[in-house]
């Protein structure tokens, strides 16, 4: 898959890419905060974190990004529900699941690191497969 960003978009990017870092780390505490006790506001907040995530992967059309943060959005859906307790397997379910973004997150930030330094002039892509960023092209045809 790719997508078309304009040179202005870099900064924009790169805003998605400070963000949802921060998100993440945000989202890692909150899901070992909750295996140590489990408390539903702790779960809303990680939840609302994850919503923020997707949205903003969402709405660049970031669809790697975007999927895999819907995929734990809707399993905690499921944990606000009763439908999962709190256990290590869970918890670890939802860890790799960050994993994933932290790394879907830092290969798109890599990208746009390399493309600041060398900004492109017109229209550029970003090609991506369902697990990541795997290379930038300059120029959009």
């Amino acid at each position: 898959m790719k997508f078309v960003f304009e040179p202005d978009d870099l900064e924009i990017l790169q805003g998605i890419v400070e963000e949802s870092s921060e998100h993440l780390d945000g989202i890692e505490e909150g899901i070992l905060k909750l295996e140590a006790e489990f408390d539903s506001e702790q779960l809303d907040a990680v939840f609302r974190a994850m919503h923020s995530v997707k949205g903003v992967a969402a709405f660049l059309d970031l669809t790697p990004i975007k999927d895999t943060a819907h995929s734990l959005e809707s399993f905690m859906t499921d944990m606000k529900k009763g439908l999962y307790s709190v256990t290590s397997e869970i918890t670890d379910i939802l860890l790799k699941g960050v994993d994933i973004l932290q790394l879907q997150i830092r290969q798109l930030g890599e990208h746009v690191k390399k493309l600041e330094a060398n900004p492109p002039r017109e229209k550029f892509k970003l090609s991506l497969n369902e697990h990541g960023f795997q290379e930038f092209i300059q120029e959009a045809e």
